[in-house]
């Protein structure tokens, strides 16, 4: 868990180091002075994962289209393996929908456990936590995943 906080810009440090401490990020969200701040603090950490930003910015922030077609351009254009195509979906609309919490306005998500079709009827390997953001838990699937 701690390399993945690390990665999400949440804290420095790792396992292993005498301390872990708060990084800018993880300051902004901690100390923030109202939900707009908590929110952005959120919303930076989600970007700080480069597959997350680029993934946004290429369907410029809204729904992601049909699975069968999210999953092809996550290999074509992204180089995702196909492995982690579920969990990325999961991980990607559950962060958002965290996030979307302290918002005045939804974001574009989909409601995962109302559409189980969409992930192809595939239970996730971990459920969310309410104390934990979500966005933590994709790294660390990966990490488990790799050989």
């Amino acid at each position: 868990m701690t390399a993945s906080s690390r990665d999400y810009g949440f804290t420095e440090g790792y396992s292993k180091a005498e301390k872990i401490a708060l990084a800018l990020t993880g300051q902004n969200i901690v100390f923030a002075r109202s939900k707009e701040e908590e929110e952005n603090g959120y919303r930076q950490g989600l970007f700080n994962i480069l597959l997350f930003k680029r993934v946004h910015d290429y369907y410029s922030g809204g729904l992601l289209p049909e699975i069968k077609y999210l999953k092809n351009t996550l290999v074509t254009d992204f180089g995702l393996n196909e492995d982690f195509h579920n969990d990325f979906y999961q991980v990607y609309q559950s962060n958002l929908k965290f996030i979307s919490k302290f918002s005045k306005t939804e974001l574009d998500t989909v409601d995962v456990a109302a559409n189980p079709v969409s992930i192809e009827k595939q239970k996730p390997q971990f459920l969310p936590s309410q104390k934990l953001p979500i966005m933590l838990l994709f790294l660390e699937s990966q990490r488990k995943k790799r050989p």
